[in-house]
Parts: C-alpha cells; sequence; structure tokens
C-alpha cells in the first residue's frame, strides 16, 4: 500500500516537473490551425524557440525561413525537453515545412525537435544547418 502511495506521489512529481518547464518562442501556435508563406522567425534569446507549437496545433510553414542563436542555459533542457531548438513540437503540436530553412548557431540548440506520442515535423525541401556543441539537425 505505502509503496502504490509512493508511486503515484512519484507520477504526479514527473507529469509536474515535465509541464513547469517553460518554453517560449518567437511564433507560438497554442492549439488550433494555421498556415504561414515566406515568414522569417529569429530567436535570439537563451531557451527561446524560432516556432513552437503545442497542445494538439498544425502549423504549415511554406518557404520560411527559421534562425536560432543564443545559447541554451540547460544542456538537460534542451536535450530532453528541445528547449533552445529552433522549432519546437509539443504536447500532441504538428508542424508541416516545406521549403525554406532552418539553421542553428548556438549551444545546445537542435534543428527540429518534437517531444510526445502525438507530436511530429515534417521537412520537405528546404534546407537544415545545425552548428555549435549538442546541436542536432
Amino acid at each position: 500500500m505505502k509503496f502504490n502511495f509512493f508511486l503515484c506521489l512519484l507520477n504526479a512529481f514527473l507529469i509536474f516537473s515535465i509541464s513547469a518547464h517553460s518554453q517560449s518562442a518567437v511564433y507560438t501556435l497554442n492549439g488550433g490551425a494555421a498556415s504561414q508563406s515566406g515568414m522569417t522567425y529569429s530567436a535570439t534569446s537563451a531557451d527561446q524557440s524560432s516556432v513552437l507549437v503545442l497542445n494538439s496545433g498544425n502549423l504549415e510553414l511554406n518557404n520560411c525561413t527559421m534562425s536560432k542563436s543564443g545559447d541554451g542555459s540547460d544542456k538537460n533542457q534542451s536535450l530532453e525537453y528541445g528547449i533552445n531548438s529552433s522549432v519546437l513540437a509539443i504536447s500532441s503540436g504538428k508542424i508541416t515545412i516545406s521549403g525554406g530553412s532552418v539553421q542553428t548557431n548556438a549551444l545546445y540548440a537542435a534543428g527540429l525537435f518534437s517531444s510526445g506520442n502525438a507530436s511530429s515535423i515534417t521537412f520537405k525541401n528546404g534546407s537544415l544547418t545545425t552548428s555549435k556543441d549538442y546541436s542536432s539537425a
């Protein structure tokens, strides 16, 4: 009985910890659907993404430019949760990128990062460039 109670508390803590991570972006779609063409989104602050889609949002980006500078402040949060990535999809967010470019020039800055079972990023016919340590495509 005590073991089950402990597991419930641990589970609640983990859910709170994951949802408490603060993500910010130049462009955020929180649910709903949107389509953008020819736009430029440039994130220059630490722990900020160029584009963030969450809560079942569905975003189409056509011939857009997403760039990220500004080093991440925490390696683990960047690698586990995508904080500081250029393009980030979480909480069932979906992003489709056609054409354009994604660039990062920052420490702990992934180009594309999707987290969660139903989150996804589709990228086609564009360029993707990352630099600096721990900055995967």
